[in-house]
Parts: structure tokens; sequence; C-alpha cells
């Protein structure tokens, strides 16, 4: 044998609101938080205190200012809350603080002849974030032109000061814009890995129970097959001769007690995580100690400088090992076999290969066990190949690119 010789829609992400927001919109859960109402109270109180201190006499700040900021502030906390939990009248929430918003940043910017009134939106520019693209860029465009309609009626119209004011409100709006965006961008990015997570743990709760459901088919499989054969050789045997019926009883109790065996084992051999607290080698290094048993002597060979990998490929390894031991002291016949652990530098990764000098098959029929190992071998981008011949014996060999 040479084979072993040395050698790849917008979704709603905060799990609480699943059921009831609207999936048209993307929930935040910072923007509904109560550091965002205290920024945007901030904001507003600071924009209140400028008006009323630079103009409180005007009539616009006394008889349209002042009556709308109550208003304003109640619908941008409870109003901005309310949709976002709701999950629906988002539009109409906008609607109303834009127009809320245009009114007080109108009044306090001709009763002040500047751009004070700014601050009414900057927090609705951000909030907007949560808004389906076209929907935001619609809001933003209706906002930018409000800007745009104060900048230039409050000064001397389209001279230099004026440019300057709208150019600097339209940089402050997209930079609370992209703050926005980037806020429920992240939050979303999130909830995506978030849901990955969840789906790679329900995947490898299936896999691990398809792992189980095909190591108790190997080890039990056999057992009742044979114990059935027995069971119909005893009952058709049983008037004419007796004796040979009790003979298949007999070997009916055995080997009910060898597949009972079998199982315990095959129950251990889960429970135990024979990588908990040893590197790869080691873990085989036991492994190949406890079946160096009776007639079968194992030899076992650790090649090139070890190095650690990812848990999952060193508990395949494991498995691939244990497996192949197992069957060549079930089906083999042989007197010597060899487990061999290969580190490979370049290009980087790890080998192992399994022959044994026992009897060997005409081709390779893979059980489940071996079905199992070769899957989880290929979800790891790697390769396991098998060879046997008539008296040449049994070699697996696994190899995984790292």
């Amino acid at each position: 044998m040479t084979l072993c010789a040395e050698e790849n829609p917008s979704f709603v992400y905060h799990d609480s609101m699943k059921s009831t927001v609207n999936p048209r919109f993307s929930y935040s859960a910072r923007l509904t938080s109560l550091t965002a109402h205290l920024v945007f109270v901030s904001l507003g109180l600071f924009e209140v205190a400028s008006v009323l201190a630079g103009a409180f006499a005007h009539p616009l700040i006394r008889f349209v200012y002042l009556p709308l900021i109550p208003l304003y502030f109640i619908v941008g906390t409870v109003g901005w809350q309310w949709t976002q939990r709701r999950g629906r009248c988002q539009n109409a929430y906008f609607v109303c603080m834009t127009i809320l918003g245009a009114i007080c940043a109108s009044a306090a910017s001709f009763a002040i002849d500047g751009m004070v009134g700014l601050l009414m939106i900057l927090m609705l520019i951000m909030q907007a974030g949560v808004l389906e693209t076209r929907r935001h860029v619609m809001f933003l465009a209706v906002i930018i032109t409000v800007i745009a309609v104060i900048a230039f009626t409050t000064g001397t119209s389209f001279t230099f000061d004026s440019v300057l004011a709208f150019l600097s409100a339209l940089s402050g709006i997209l930079a609370f814009s992209f703050l926005g965006r980037v806020i429920v961008s992240e939050e979303k990015a999130r909830g995506q890995v978030a849901r990955y997570a969840r789906q790679v743990e329900e995947l490898s709760i299936m896999r691990e129970r398809t792992r189980i459901a095909r190591e108790l088919h190997d080890s039990l499989g056999h057992y009742l097959t044979a114990i059935n054969m027995q069971a119909q050789a005893a009952q058709a045997v049983m008037t004419l001769n007796p004796q040979q019926a009790g003979e298949a009883l007999t070997h009916i109790r055995t080997l009910a007690r060898e597949g009972l065996q079998e199982v315990r084992k095959s129950i251990e051999s889960m429970r135990i995580q024979p990588l908990e607290n040893g590197s790869l080698e080691e873990a085989l290094r036991m492994l190949v100690a406890d079946n160096n048993k009776g007639a079968l002597t194992i030899n076992y060979a650790v090649q090139g400088t070890p190095f650690s990998t990812a848990p999952e490929v060193e508990m395949t390894l494991y498995r691939i090992a244990q497996e192949a031991l197992t069957n060549i002291h079930r089906h083999a016949q042989a007197q010597s076999a060899t487990v061999t652990l290969l580190y490979r530098d370049q290009p980087k990764g790890i080998r192992i290969c399994i022959e044994d000098t026992g009897i060997g098959a005409a081709q390779t029929r893979g059980g489940f066990g071996l079905l199992g190992l070769q899957e989880r071998v290929h979800l790891l981008g790697g390769t396991m190949r098998t060879r046997t011949a008539p008296g040449q014996g049994f070699a697996i060999e696994a190899d995984i690119a790292l």
C-alpha cells in the first residue's frame, strides 16, 4: 500500500420587534434609545434658547415659533418611538415633522435673519436613516429644499454669504444623513451575523444528529441483522433439532450482549470530548493505545511540525481515526495497522492516513460512518480517499488544506 506516502430584502434586525415592525422598514434600536431622544431634546432646547434670546419680541417667535415648539418635541419623541415600535405611519410622522421643523426653522431664521433654525431638523435627518433608500432620498431632498429656501431668503439673494450658509447647512445635512445610515447599516449587519450564527448552530445540531444516527446504525445494524437471521434459523429448527436451536439462541444472546456494548461505547464516545484538554496528536496517541490490544499491533507516527488548527478540523480527523480503527477490529482480521498524522507547511495543511494489513475487499463499500466522515471532510474543503483490494488490506486517507 502506498496511499499514505508524504506529499484545499431588508429585514428587521431587532429580535423583539419581529412580530410587530413593518418589514418594509428597518428598526433601529439606537435611534429609539433614551440617548437618541436626549440628543434630540438637547439640540432642540439649545435651538429654542438661542432663538428666544435673540428675538423673543418678534411676532413670528411669539405667535408661530413658541406655539409649535411643544408640539414639535412631543411628536419628535413620542411619535418617533410609537412609529418604530408599531411599524407603521413612518411616512405620516416624517411629513408632520418636516412641516413642523420647516415652519419653526423658517420662523426662527426670518426673525433673527440667519440659519439658527437648522438644529430643528438635524435629528430628523438622522432618523430618516430607517426609511427605505428611495423614501430616504425623497425626504432628504425636501429638507435640503427647505434649507435652500431659508438660506436664500434670509439674506441678500445669491450673495456669497447666502451661498456659504447654504453649503454649511448642506454639509451638516449630509453628515447627519450619513451618520443615520451608518447606524442603521451597522445594526443591520449585526442582525445578519446573529441570524447566521443561529443558522450555523441549527445546522450543527442537525449534522450532529445525523452523525449520531449514522454511528448507531453502524454499531447496531450488523448485530440486529445477525440476531434476526439467527432467530429465523432457531425458529425453523426448533422442533426438528432442539440442540441446533439452542446454539442459535446462545449465539443471539452473545450478539445482543456485544451489540449493547457497542451502543454503550458509541454513547461514551459521543459524550467524551477527547480534544478538550490536549492536542490532536496526543488524543490520537491515546486512541491508538486504547485500540492496541489482542493480536492487533498499531504503529503511530507524527510527521512534520505540529501546529494548532480549527477545532472542527481536529475533531474530524480524530473521528476518522476512531472510525477506521473500529472497522479494523470488526472486519479487517489484520495483524498490524499504521496511523500516520502529517503536518504540511507548503501548502499548509494536515493529513491523516490509517492502513492495515488485513483481508481487504474487492471494492470499497462506504457505510454510514464513512459517508458521514466524507461529508464532514468535504465541508471543511478537504478530500478523503479509500483504497483496498483482496488480500492487500484497507487504507483511508483524509487531507484538509488550511
